[in-house]
């Protein structure tokens, strides 16, 4: 596949103009679905920590609700606004060593 970047820069607009189209499509490629599952209540996404969904989500309504959960309207896999999307995870401010044990029958060093 070859595409053209100077075309499809040029062609940004709001509010989808903030590179999660091409992060939305990233995911596809990665066999990912939409939120939703591509059907509704009863499809799913095949990601675990995603709650089931109806369809789509436009703008950024944070209170949606479909299928007895709340939507995750930030999900680059969704149709929100750019300005909507956020990384669901943040990395963890400090990372905390565990000591372990060696086992006896191995090499293992932790």
């Amino acid at each position: 596949m070859i595409i053209n970047i100077s075309e499809r820069l040029a062609q940004r607009s709001a509010p989808f103009d903030a590179g999660r189209t091409a992060t939305h499509e990233v995911g596809h490629w990665m066999n990912l679905r939409h939120i939703w599952g591509d059907g509704g209540c009863n499809v799913d996404d095949f990601v675990g920590d995603t709650p089931s969904s109806n369809g789509a989500n436009y703008g950024c309504d944070l209170g949606t609700e479909a299928c007895g959960s709340v939507d995750m309207v930030q999900n680059y896999m969704d149709y929100s606004d750019d300005a909507c999307m956020k990384p669901l995870h943040r990395r963890p401010k400090k990372i905390e060593c565990v000591p372990c044990l060696k086992a006896e029958d191995t090499d293992q060093v932790c």
